[in-house]
């Protein structure tokens, strides 16, 4: 039987019936879909608040981060032809641009490329500040284990701070290792590390590039600690670059 042979009043129930049985089986989908949630931007730490002498140089990175150190620090790169581009390779997989180190070459033990402090920027990589910094941190624990030691280290990663540099979410953590007996002339008694992970993507893309700083503690002739300090307290973005 047709529906267009039933009388008026019975194809107006069922219509209406029909469109009740849709409203229900249906309901849900002809609701708008709610937009997805975005990641939401964590806010920024506090800065490590240093203030810069005037008579420091600023190294400049490409990432528009720089940072200063005292005019006496050697602005360095790898003598390599094919770091060209003022990278530096730190010998555990990891290179770095925009380098400084101090005292270069203070240690004439033969066979020793030897520095009192080294200092640099990564290029960005993928990854949270939060997450990149403790990896770079156990890259550089390892380090002092097996390449800035003779018989091995016993390494304090720390923990990682959440901090701000200019205003822009970072972490900072640093480590330090106790070199084992017998040392060389050239091994200090403590070494330190500084890594302050800085926060360059978008909370859906997030990138980090990474300031990575080592230095002798705990003997005559180091740097003093005000010093290191007040250059991990410079860093900070450069709106010119």
């Amino acid at each position: 039987m047709s529906t267009a042979r039933l009388p008026t009043a019975r194809r107006r129930f069922r219509a209406g019936l029909a469109a009740l049985a849709c409203t229900a089986l249906c309901g849900c989908a002809l609701l708008p879909e709610s937009a997805p949630e975005r990641p939401v931007q964590e806010q920024a730490g506090p800065p490590l608040g240093a203030q810069v002498p005037s008579d420091w140089q600023d190294l400049r990175h490409r990432s528009g981060l720089v940072y200063s150190v005292p005019p006496e620090w050697a602005v360095v790169a790898e003598d390599a032809p094919e770091a060209a581009d003022d990278s530096l390779d730190w010998g555990f997989g990891v290179l770095t641009s925009a380098n400084a180190e101090a005292q270069r070459g203070y240690c004439s033990l033969p066979g020793t490329s030897s520095f009192r402090v080294r200092v640099g920027l990564t290029e960005p990589a993928q990854g949270d500040a939060e997450s990149i910094t403790a990896s770079m941190s156990r890259s550089m624990g390892d380090a002092m284990d097996t390449m800035f030691s003779e018989h091995g280290s016993e390494v304090d990663l720390g923990s990682a701070d959440k901090i701000g540099v200019s205003g822009t979410l970072a972490y900072h953590q640093t480590i330090r290792g106790t070199p084992n007996e017998p040392r060389s002339i050239c091994t200090p008694p403590t070494i330190r590390a500084d890594v302050i992970g800085v926060s360059i993507g978008s909370p859906e893309s997030p990138e980090t590039v990474a300031l990575l700083l080592m230095t002798d503690e705990d003997e005559p002739g180091v740097e003093p600690e005000a010093v290191i300090d007040q250059v991990l307290g410079s860093l900070r973005f450069d709106n010119m670059v």
